[in-house]
């Protein structure tokens, strides 16, 4: 799930027309997310095809594996936002899986300025670390 803040850019499919009605604009406008209800709720900052800008109020915000309104009124992310969400969340886990490799999952790997890798238990964590410019403290597991 990608997390709404105010700004990101969404695409906003207005509502359709009722039936016997004439269709109303069938591409989706560009949007501004201007505030955040929740993770599925949003107020839109909506520019319509001849740039004019207009407001929203509570849209739902569809995000990956929800079905969309059928009667539209909705804003869901780009496509290249959910892929960069997928690459970055497939990075996260190999980057956590690595890293409790290292460190055993009992400490923390520090990196003395050579490149050397060191696991540190973590009791002697601040020991080593506290007024010491020696290591950097990358990252570890905490147990």
């Amino acid at each position: 799930m990608i997390k709404p803040t105010v700004g990101r850019v969404v695409w906003y499919t207005p509502p359709h027309a009722p039936a016997g009605e004439p269709a109303n604009d069938p591409q989706t406008h560009a949007a501004l997310i201007a505030y955040v209800w929740h993770d599925r709720m949003v107020n839109l900052a909506v520019f319509s095809p001849n740039g004019e800008n207009y407001g929203v109020t509570s849209v739902t915000l569809v995000q990956e594996g929800d079905m969309a309104p059928e009667a539209g009124r909705y804003a869901e992310w780009m496509t290249y936002q959910v892929g960069q969400a997928k690459k970055h969340s497939a990075e996260d886990a190999v980057n956590e899986a690595t890293r409790d490799a290292l460190t055993g999952g009992v400490g923390f790997l520090l990196v003395d300025r050579e490149g050397k890798a060191h696991r540190v238990p973590r009791s002697d964590v601040l020991d080593l670390v506290k007024g010491h410019t020696l290591y950097d403290v990358i990252e570890g597991a905490t147990a």
